[in-house]
């Protein structure tokens, strides 16, 4: 082969790569993921279409148990209370505070749940077998706090006044429900897995409370901002 009949054909395969794409970058951002859609400006969570748990996730996994539940339980919750540190920690290394900081966490939640039943470090103030005029407001509650997975979060602490427990394939389910922060947290077999989750805006805070009230369960009577 000459040095003309090469660059020939070098040059008819630049050009069949020019037409499947015209540029590196153009070629990187067509193979890139999608990037995740932007939070809504003023940060209300109706204002962005939601998505769903991810296939085989835990979430996913209690949305299906939940759809197969025969019986649910709604539990009404007490949060570990907000307790200040000494200010001489202030002082110290921020590794040093943060290590004692998770310390004084477990220590608080111990001693807050001592001789009380509690859920994932919050008290049982009771609990009630939802009964069948309940049931469709207590499940679809459930059912939408799972099922709405939106493309953004707040940061906020969630403080959970709810729970819902279910059970399915040998397994129990129990649904934490922060609507202060419109947050989620799921316990299987008693154990957290994942950790908080963001859901869309929960309007049902008032109702469910009314569930608990009929069936004479205690409320939590902390006011929280």
């Amino acid at each position: 082969m000459d040095s003309r009949s090469g660059w020939s054909t070098i040059a008819a395969v630049l050009a069949m790569l020019m037409s499947a794409c015209t540029s590196f970058s153009a070629c990187a951002a067509a193979d890139a993921p999608p990037a995740p859609a932007a939070a809504p400006a003023s940060g209300q969570a109706s204002q962005a279409a939601p998505g769903a748990p991810w296939p085989g996730s835990v979430r996913a996994q209690a949305l299906a148990a939940l759809q197969r539940a025969q019986t649910l339980t709604l539990y009404s919750l007490q949060p570990t209370p907000k307790q200040g540190t000494p200010e001489a920690w202030d002082l110290w290394s921020l590794d040093e505070r943060g290590q004692r900081m998770e310390e004084f966490i477990r220590q608080t939640q111990r001693e807050w749940c001592r001789g009380h039943d509690c859920i994932d470090s919050n008290r049982v103030l009771g609990s009630v077998e939802v009964g069948a005029a309940d049931r469709p407001l207590v499940f679809k509650a459930a059912r939408e706090a799972l099922a709405n997975v939106p493309s953004y979060g707040f940061i906020c602490e969630p403080i959970y006044r709810h729970a819902v427990a279910f059970a399915d394939g040998g397994h129990r389910y129990q649904l934490l429900l922060s609507h202060r922060c419109d947050q989620i947290k799921i316990l299987v077999d008693g154990k957290g897995r994942g950790g908080n989750e963001q859901t869309t805006e929960m309007k049902d805070m008032a109702a469910i409370d009314a569930v608990l009230t009929r069936a004479a369960v205690a409320l939590d009577p902390t006011v929280y901002p």
